[in-house]
């Protein structure tokens, strides 16, 4: 029989830059970033990542 899922966590981090940037629409001054952890339940753990910007 398969593995089962023991438990997901999702975080979001926000990360400073060292130096902000501007595009045409804004300026940037940190970066956001969503991560996601799996683990089974025989212990064996995925990370997964991904920016929550719409754009």
């Amino acid at each position: 029989m398969g593995n089962k899922i023991a438990s997901i966590t999702v975080d979001s981090q926000r990360l400073p830059l060292a130096e902000p940037f501007t595009t045409a629409q804004h300026t940037v001054t940190q970066l956001e970033a969503m991560v996601v952890r799996i683990q089974l339940d025989n212990g064996l753990t995925g990370i997964g990542a991904s920016s929550p910007n719409a754009s």
